[in-house]
């Protein structure tokens, strides 16, 4: 054990070197280098879950979510900003008997905006935004079609704003995000049209829909804010995300209100 010490110790302790070396000669920026700001953050609260293929009732209940958001400025035009994020959502909600279900949902969302503004602290930004979602909800108690798959892709207008400011010694950032989708598509089946009948049977015409905003009305707002400290960066921030479709004699919404924390790391790259 004593021989396989040192060169483990070496192993852990190369990355963190690396890490450590400046970005380049000096310690500046390097030559034709983008800025970059990776957030993670963790996220609790409630979600209010209505979907009438598996139940007339609403559900309510705890809610846990897993943000990434990776943002840059475009290579040819640093007033293009692109902003990638990643998000996991995760519900256990029960109705007024205590029924629960257990809901899941993937989102990414692409979305590429134009800086309108940057001055005084303050950075406006306007544009659109490609958005997928995979997921489901399945029911608990129920003996006949339990589950209800999700699925949905769109274009959506994006928009995010900013304001920086200096308080004490730190440097805090706050930031306000919505997107809203505008036309796309989303699979639903059928008021009682099973699964079975769909994928087995070859019943599967109108399973996916146009959607817009008159058959699904939905936002996701998120404002954040960023505390920097000496060698790390906290960032706070509560997101209300409002997902509801009507289609096919089938009424769905999912509410979500959470409470988010984690960290923000700005870094250069090419």
């Amino acid at each position: 054990m004593n021989k396989l010490a040192l060169p483990l110790t070496a192993m852990l302790l190369l990355p963190a070197a690396l890490m450590a070396q400046p970005c380049c000669d000096g310690g500046g920026v390097p030559e034709g280098a983008r800025f970059k700001t990776v957030r993670t953050m963790l996220g609790a609260g409630t979600q209010n879950v209505l979907d009438t293929y598996l139940s007339p009732l609403t559900y309510k209940g705890p809610d846990l979510r897993l943000v990434r958001e990776i943002t840059r400025t475009a290579r040819r035009n640093s007033s293009v900003v692109l902003d990638n994020t990643w998000d996991i959502d995760l519900a256990y909600p029960a109705n007024a008997a205590g029924y629960r279900s257990v809901a899941a949902l993937l989102n990414w969302n692409y979305a590429v905006r134009y800086r309108l503004l940057q001055r005084n602290g303050w950075k406006v930004e306007a544009g659109g935004a490609t958005d997928m979602e995979v997921g489901g909800l399945y029911n608990l108690h129920n003996g006949n079609n339990p589950a209800s798959a999700r699925a949905a892709m769109s274009l959506n207008a994006s928009f995010a704003a900013a304001y920086s400011f200096r308080l004490g010694q730190h440097d805090v950032s706050v930031d306000y995000k919505l997107d809203v989708p505008l036309l796309g598509a989303a699979f639903s089946p059928a008021y009682g049209q099973s699964y079975y009948e769909m994928f087995m049977l070859g019943h599967n015409d109108g399973m996916v829909s146009f959607v817009s905003l008159h058959n699904r009305p939905s936002m996701t707002n998120r404002i954040t804010a960023d505390i920097g400290f000496r060698f790390l960066t906290l960032s706070f921030g509560y997101m209300w995300d409002v997902n509801q479709t009507h289609m096919n004699n089938i009424k769905t919404h999912y509410y979500t209100h959470s409470f988010l924390i984690g960290f923000r790391k700005n870094i250069w790259t090419r």
